[in-house]
């Protein structure tokens, strides 16, 4: 398959960005969601919101492919999404024969956001590349894409708020000693955020209650 160039990068990771957007702020979806690009790169044949939690998108959108798409094509396709798939899409992305996938944010980034017992979103500790590894076809990955996991973070807002958040977390315009409510989720995890994606330390300061 043709690699992608930075340009062809950069225009895929925008157009999943602002359908996650769309997903969020119109259809009142979870924010995941994720796209598949024909083997020119550039043209999007389907895309996917994340419909329940057993109807991920790039699930959805992998076993929709299958169905309307020739096996040998879709090896030459590759499935943008804004979140590393969870070890369910990546076993459907396997079996879809999709040839390769873009992630723009890890997995481990979104385990951090969401915190440990988080009901909405048990975030699994397993890379999808450790997945592709056991199977018996290729397929090549791309990701966390650099300058796109801190945006897709930021944008992912109502995963923060599940997750015990209780202010709008905007790392770009976190002051030196920001004050959050609740403090007991969002120190380790703000500053656990901050020192994986943005590569800075952070002062903060407790609310009182």
């Amino acid at each position: 398959m043709s690699p992608l160039t930075d340009e062809q990068l950069s225009a895929a990771a925008s157009a999943c960005l602002e359908l996650q957007r769309t997903a969020q702020d119109i259809h009142s979806k979870r924010p995941f969601v994720a796209l598949l690009l024909a083997p020119d790169n550039t043209t999007v044949l389907m895309s996917s919101l994340s419909l329940s939690h057993v109807r991920h998108a790039e699930t959805e959108l992998a076993r929709n492919a299958a169905d309307n798409y020739a096996r040998d094509y879709l090896a030459k396709t590759t499935l943008v999404s804004t979140w590393e798939p969870c070890a369910m899409c990546a076993g459907t992305i396997y079996w879809a024969n999709i040839g390769r996938l873009v992630y723009l944010a890890s997995e481990k980034t979104l385990r951090q956001l969401t915190g440990e017992g988080n009901a909405e979103n048990l975030t699994l500790d397993l890379p999808c590349r450790t997945i592709f590894a056991s199977g018996q076809t290729e397929v090549e990955v791309i990701g966390p894409v650099s300058g796109w996991e801190a945006k897709v973070a930021e944008d992912s807002q109502s995963i923060l708020h599940e997750a015990g958040y209780e202010e709008e977390f905007c790392p770009e315009s976190l002051d030196a000693t920001p004050a959050f409510k609740r403090v007991d989720f969002l120190d380790q995890k703000t500053v656990a955020y901050l020192q994986s994606v943005k590569g800075v330390s952070v002062e903060y300061t407790q609310e009182e209650n």
